[in-house]
C-alpha cells in the first residue's frame, strides 16, 4: 500500500482529484444545506490587519464598509461606539469581515455565493493570496466552529485534512 494512502488516507493524486470534484466539495466543504463558512488565520497577530487590508484594497472590489484600519482601531480602543465591517468580492463570492477583536481574524463566506467549481477556485485563490501575504496557514471552518478545519491553505498548497 502506498505510504501516503496508509498515513493520510489518500495519495496526493487522490487529493488533487477531490479538489477538482465539485460534487465532493459541495458535500464535504461547502455543505449542501448552505451554511456560511468562516475563514480563519492561524496565529493571527494585530500587525496582520494592515497586510490584509492592503491585499483586499489592491486586489478585490469592496461593496460596503471600511478598509480604513485607523477607523477600525478607534473602534477597538473604545473611541467609537459603532462597530466596523467590510464586505468585498472575490469573483461571484462575497466575503464579510467584522473587526471584532484586534487579535482575531475571521472572514465569512456567504453560502449563497459558492455554486460551482469556478467559485471554489476563486475562493482558493483568495485563500492562497491571504496565506502568502501573511505567511500563515489559513483554513475554512464551519460557521462559529473554529476548532474544526475542513480545508487548509498554506502558501500555494491546499489540503483537505
Amino acid at each position: 500500500m502506498n505510504f501516503f494512502k496508509r498515513r493520510f488516507g489518500r495519495t496526493p493524486a487522490d487529493q488533487a482529484s477531490l479538489l477538482s470534484d465539485w460534487n465532493y466539495l459541495k458535500a464535504k466543504v461547502y455543505f449542501d444545506e448552505g451554511s456560511a463558512l468562516d475563514i480563519v488565520v492561524e496565529d493571527f497577530a494585530p500587525g496582520d490587519w494592515d497586510k490584509w487590508a492592503q491585499l483586499v484594497e489592491e486586489e478585490y472590489p469592496f461593496y460596503d464598509g471600511t478598509l480604513d484600519m485607523n477607523l477600525v482601531r478607534s473602534y477597538w480602543l473604545g473611541e467609537r461606539d459603532e462597530g466596523a465591517s467590510v464586505i468585498f468580492g472575490a469573483g461571484n463570492i462575497r466575503i464579510g469581515c467584522w473587526y471584532l477583536d484586534e487579535d482575531k481574524f475571521e472572514n465569512v463566506v456567504y453560502p449563497d455565493d459558492y455554486k460551482s467549481l469556478h467559485d471554489h477556485e476563486t475562493l482558493m485563490e483568495y485563500l492562497q493570496q491571504l496565506s502568502l501575504v501573511l505567511g500563515k496557514k489559513v483554513f475554512l471552518a464551519p460557521e462559529n466552529s473554529h476548532h474544526i478545519s475542513i480545508l487548509e491553505v498554506s502558501g500555494e498548497t491546499i489540503t483537505l485534512p
